[in-house]
């Protein structure tokens, strides 16, 4: 019996010393990025690190950063840059904030090219540069007709000079075009 209640009294220590020893480390939520720089089309994934309770992502400006998808399970949310910009992704944790500033810059994608002279330009040729550039159509994916609007879209743009890029998905019923096109831009 003497044994028997030294070792629930060293079972009693050892569960308030690791007890103690959990809590008293735990660490604060913080994000994985504070600061991100990024170009228009590519993506980048943000982390909260150190939680286990629910949170929300935000983005301050949609059109610049979008939030394209959430793993809840990795406590990440997938980020596009969509047009040159700058905007702030939030994660609310209750009533505080984690902020990433993400800055959206256009592509550097560029050749330079001699313009060749026509009747509205000079004998002597210049120098131009021919840049990408892009447009994003947003999409509601909802009833049955969503394959002829798209279609519809697609014959649209090509007739605008536009090429269609890609198409991303976000959610059940969003989706978005993206088409690319080269543009001269005179030195």
């Amino acid at each position: 019996m003497k044994h028997f209640k030294q070792i629930i009294t060293l079972f009693t220590v050892l569960a308030i010393l690791l007890t103690s020893t959990i809590t008293g480390n735990a660490a604060s939520p913080k994000l994985s990025k504070k600061k991100k720089t990024i170009t228009v089309g590519k993506t980048f994934t943000l982390k909260v690190k150190n939680i286990k309770r629910d949170f929300k992502w935000v983005t301050s400006n949609n059109n610049v950063a979008k939030l394209v998808s959430v793993n809840a399970k990795k406590n990440s949310v997938k980020i596009k840059g969509i047009n040159p910009g700058k905007a702030t992704i939030t994660a609310k944790i209750g009533k505080k904030k984690l902020k990433c500033k993400v800055t959206v810059k256009a592509n550097k994608q560029t050749n330079t090219v001699k313009k060749q002279p026509t009747a509205e330009t000079s004998v002597t040729p210049t120098e131009a540069k021919i840049i990408k550039e892009y447009t994003v159509i947003p999409i509601t994916l909802k009833g049955s007709k969503y394959s002829a609007v798209i279609s519809e879209i697609l014959n649209d743009y090509a007739q605008k000079g536009w090429t269609f890029q890609t198409m991303s998905i976000d959610s059940i019923n969003n989706a978005y075009l993206v088409f690319v096109r080269d543009k001269i831009v005179e030195d």
